[in-house]
């Protein structure tokens, strides 16, 4: 605790304020007190150089800190608690975030199916679940996100949040892939070879997967191989999700999308 204190007495005012009013959610309830006591030590919310909406404002959130933070009923998962940390920084509403993993020393659940919980203060719980409601649906004590089509789903798939291991990444897992799936997949991996470029130019995004392309287009090739590695399976997720959209993508790979997004969002 000592050393939380110490350095939340280091942050700079500006950095203090910032933290406490947009961030609270990267804190535990015990280092949010510290900083709500080191807030009105140095007298920051009747600081002369702050506006009156910013005294308003660091008064109302210093009025809801106080309160009990209950958890929400349902938790999220690792893809989906930065979107629901978003919607709730919108609304202007403090909320704390709670990782649920074992906390021994060798983990017993993989980083995609660990559970995260959002606590907002009691007063505020039914607006909190108003606004999330409007993204998420809830079922299997988890909140996910509503799409009203698997390419939707697909595109919104954050291959910077897969946290795998070296030997997880190459651990290989039993897939089945029909010749209309090999071929097509194939395909599309070829194009985005020859794409790739342009692709990353359009979108300002570098390719997760373009170093595994060419050698996941040869264990596709591979006759009767029933068994790929979790960077295999990535790879043409990511493909999927560059071409999910064209015109030309083919309807039977919505299946084959599906299949893979359950795998990897538990």
């Amino acid at each position: 605790m000592q050393d939380i204190r110490k350095k939340i007495e280091e942050f700079s005012d500006e950095f203090l304020l910032d933290q406490y009013s947009n961030n609270q959610h990267e804190y535990t309830a015990e280092a949010l007190k510290i900083m709500e006591e080191e807030i009105h030590k140095r007298g920051l919310l009747n600081a002369n150089d702050s506006s009156s909406d910013d005294d308003s404002e660091q008064e109302r959130l210093a009025q809801y800190l106080k309160e009990e933070f209950v958890p929400l009923e349902h938790g999220f998962s690792q893809m989906d608690i930065s979107l629901a940390a978003e919607i709730l920084k919108e609304e202007r509403i403090p909320f704390t975030v709670d990782d649920n993993r074992h906390s021994g020393a060798i983990p017993v659940e993989s980083e995609l199916t660990h559970t995260y919980t959002i606590s907002v203060p009691k007063s505020l719980f039914e607006n909190a679940q108003t606004s999330l409601n409007q993204i998420f649906q809830k079922s299997d004590g988890r909140f996910s996100v509503k799409y009203a089509s698997i390419r939707e789903r697909l595109k919104a798939f954050c291959f910077h949040e897969i946290n795998l291991s070296w030997d997880e990444i190459h651990d290989e897992v039993e897939v089945h892939f029909s010749a209309e799936e090999l071929s097509a997949i194939r395909s599309l991996i070829v194009r985005l070879q020859s794409e790739a470029d342009t692709i990353e130019s359009e979108t300002g995004e570098m390719l997760f997967y373009y170093d595994n392309l060419e050698e996941c287009a040869g264990h596709l090739a591979e006759n009767d191989r029933q068994s790929f590695s979790k960077a295999d399976l990535l790879t043409i997720l990511e493909v999927l999700q560059v071409y999910c959209e064209k015109s030309d993508f083919p309807q039977s790979l919505e299946k084959t999308a599906e299949i893979l997004l359950n795998f990897f969002v538990k």
